[in-house]
């Protein structure tokens, strides 16, 4: 990934901005960014840099003084690790400056429109996030990112246009908070892939398991004193964030994350997607969720069984949960497989087989 630069040269009594802005530009050059020095541009004296912009504009990159804007290597450096992919498309709506001139970023749909004429407001569902897929693979971006009608949920594509599993999306930021908060405690729903709990004890924290829903996400992150937690359908909760769930903060740590490994979202997930084979979520029409509840745990008495959400079967190399919708006759099944994708297929067929029977 590569970002290119234009530094501008801002006269000053003290002589401030230029002693500091050839820091800037022999930083950045040392991080191999392109960088292009220019004079002020006209009725814009307290610019010091400038981003060029997909449509051919410029984007502030900070502007005052430099003497008061820049304070030292890290704080600034962060601001550009923050938006250094070349390529990032947004499906949804976005509320700050600059974002539609950010170099290399395709904005769609930032004016709200209450009637969502393009699609349904729940990327969560395949045909509501093609769009953003088809324009990920169009304009070769980085990552494409799209939030659900509140923003409350955030939904990511990743460089191939493949959609990124919340589960895998817990793990990844998960080891990402741990690396900046080590030891703490991260919760995850029943529903999850065991990358979750997998790469939080491999990163040195606690993974808690917890039953599916908001309610009980902020009362458990309040009681275990945890900075993070994931659900598999989108949300993502954090300490700092009072215990509540944010679309907007997992976009910024996912850029961070992507920054600072200089690293492709493909190339972070292929180690989850090699190892663990999810079946995602499947509704199936039941008359009676509990009978056929109980009839799963029957015909699967060897194996571990928990009921922390509906039931958890768990097995060695395969686990499944089961959970009853709490407005309609559905149960929902998430399967998965450590052995392959076939075995995957073939255990949740099994299990669908009986739900459905």
């Amino acid at each position: 990934m590569r970002l290119a630069v234009d530094l501008v040269s801002v006269p000053s009594p003290t002589g401030d901005e230029q002693a500091m802005g050839e820091r800037v530009r022999d930083e950045l050059e040392d991080m191999g960014l392109q960088v292009q020095w220019q004079e002020v541009e006209d009725g814009r004296p307290n610019v010091v840099g400038l981003w060029e912009g997909a449509g051919g504009g410029k984007s502030l990159m900070f502007n005052g003084h430099m003497d008061t804007s820049y304070s030292g290597r890290e704080p600034w450096l962060s601001g550009v690790r923050g938006f250094q992919p070349d390529g990032f498309v947004q499906d949804g709506r976005v509320y700050g400056l600059g974002i539609s001139n950010m170099k290399g970023a395709l904005a769609c749909y930032m004016e709200p429109d209450g009637s969502f004429p393009a699609h349904e407001p729940n990327p969560l569902l395949e045909e509501n996030r093609r769009f953003v897929v088809e324009k990920v693979l169009e304009e070769q971006a980085d990552l494409g990112i799209a939030w659900d009608g509140d923003a409350d949920r955030c939904f990511f594509i990743d460089d191939t246009g493949r959609f990124v599993d919340g589960d895998f999306l817990t793990a990844v930021l998960a080891e990402h908070l741990l690396a900046k908060t080590p030891g703490a405690d991260i919760l995850y729903d029943a529903r999850a892939s065991r990358a979750v709990p997998d790469t939080v004890r491999r990163a040195g924290g606690t993974p808690h398991i917890n039953r599916v829903g908001h309610a009980f996400f902020k009362t458990r992150m309040r009681d275990e004193g945890a900075i993070f937690g994931g659900e598999v359908s989108g949300h993502y909760y954090f300490h700092d964030f009072y215990n509540a769930d944010s679309g907007t903060i997992p976009a910024l740590l996912i850029l961070e994350k992507l920054s600072v490994e200089g690293a492709k979202m493909s190339e972070l997930l292929e180690p989850y997607r090699s190892k663990y084979f999810i079946s995602g979520e499947i509704n199936s029409e039941v008359a009676d969720q509990q009978a056929k509840m109980r009839e799963l745990e029957e015909r699967y008495g060897d194996a571990a069984i928990s009921h922390i959400d509906g039931v958890s079967i768990d097995y060695d190399d395969w686990h499944f949960n089961v959970r009853p919708s709490n407005t309609e006759p559905l149960l929902r099944l998430n399967l998965e497989s450590l052995v392959s994708p076939e075995h995957m297929e073939e255990k949740r067929d099994e299990v669908l087989a009986l739900i459905r029977s």
